[in-house]
């Protein structure tokens, strides 16, 4: 596949921090939507003039500073094209401004620079509805004009916006030659393009020592969760992907060795038909990433409101265990995906069972006013 068919997927990573073998995955597996208006849940919409029989594909990432949505464009038998689309609003307290894009075009830009012909990019002005924009073309080094595979293409045509409103747009589009009939056609489908997203709030998750543990809220929330810990020390473990959800938490538990980490996030932020559906796929992204990483004697079960996962992971030191539990509630418009973990010596029945013990002991309760 040529480089230009790559940066398709690189420009998708770099916004979300993932593996591109992980991007190709989600890709995948996303849900179609309409053909004019995408339906993004709770936080908007994005209007968009679809070329006949071109299909779209969308997923979601939350972030700290806001909500991106990528789009995944492909065309029809026939028409040589293919691109992916990121849409994206800042938070109320993060927003996204005109000169903070224009550094995240600058550095985009660069890195797809790098490898063209032109090694420059010759920005070119496209009509927005209620906003800027502006595009270049650029051609890849390493794919021949006249042996290109079907799954190569030529040249790449970098789209940017920025709307009124505050939200943003990044695309690429591959094709094989802008002078063929289709580029125009493409073009002017680009220029319709309208969201209208939500500013969604940060919601950070916070955490407060209690006579009867340590709870951990967002200001967004109606519920709390309550952890039967008399301390605990909370880290900041932003790696990207899940870790970087706004209602994101880690923390340890001094005493029992336990480490506590998952997330607070409204309940339309679970895209899944089930927790088991959202564990499967997963497990299916993880294992392709790293197949030592897949998780060994999983097992399914119901604890108090809790819907449990209970798995391990190998270890490189025989007598240590590492046992794990994700478990997934909903309550009051809010999805709770709480994972501990603990390692130590003895069998992955002594860990689990301290696990299962001390998840018996969170208690769900009403948030307090932050």
């Amino acid at each position: 596949m040529g480089l230009l068919s790559n940066f398709l997927f690189l420009l998708v990573k770099i916004m979300r921090n993932l593996p591109l073998f992980i991007l190709i995955v989600l890709v995948s597996i996303c849900r179609p939507v309409s053909a004019e208006t995408l339906q993004l849940g709770a936080t908007g919409t994005v209007k968009i003039d679809l070329l006949p029989q071109w299909k779209t594909k969308v997923f979601s990432n939350y972030t700290k500073a806001g909500v991106e949505y990528q789009i995944e464009l492909k065309a029809p038998d026939g028409v040589k094209a293919s691109g992916a689309i990121t849409i994206g609003v800042g938070a109320k307290d993060f927003p996204m401004t005109k000169e903070i894009f224009e550094k995240l075009v600058d550095g985009y830009s660069k890195r797809v620079l790098e490898r063209s012909v032109e090694k420059k990019a010759d920005f070119r002005p496209f009509n927005v509805k209620k906003g800027t924009g502006k595009y270049c073309v650029l051609t890849d080094s390493e794919v021949n004009e006249k042996n290109s595979a079907s799954n190569q293409y030529r040249q790449a045509a970098l789209f940017f916006a920025f709307f009124d409103r505050g939200e943003y747009l990044i695309a690429m589009i591959l094709v094989d030659d802008v002078k063929s009939r289709d580029f125009p056609k493409i073009k002017d489908m680009m220029s319709t393009i309208e969201p209208k997203l939500a500013l969604p709030s940060s919601a950070k998750a916070q955490l407060g020592k209690t006579g009867k543990g340590v709870s951990i809220g967002t200001s967004a929330s109606k519920v709390a969760i309550l952890l039967p810990s008399a301390d605990i020390s909370q880290k900041d473990d932003n790696i990207g992907g899940g870790t970087s959800r706004p209602g994101y938490f880690y923390c340890t538990e001094p005493k029992a060795g336990i480490i506590v980490s998952g997330w607070i996030e409204p309940v339309e932020r679970f895209r899944h038909s089930s927790v088991k559906a959202m564990w499967e796929e997963e497990v299916s992204r993880k294992t392709r990433a790293m197949a030592n990483m897949a998780p060994k004697d999983v097992a399914f079960q119901k604890v108090n409101e809790w819907e449990v996962i209970l798995y391990d992971q190998a270890m490189p030191v025989d007598k240590l265990s590492n046992s794990h539990i994700r478990a997934n509630l909903m309550k009051d418009g809010s999805w709770i995906d709480l994972h501990l973990s603990l390692t130590g010596q003895g069998s992955s029945a002594e860990m689990r069972k301290k696990l299962l013990d001390y998840l018996r002991d969170v208690k769900i309760q009403k948030a307090q006013a932050r």
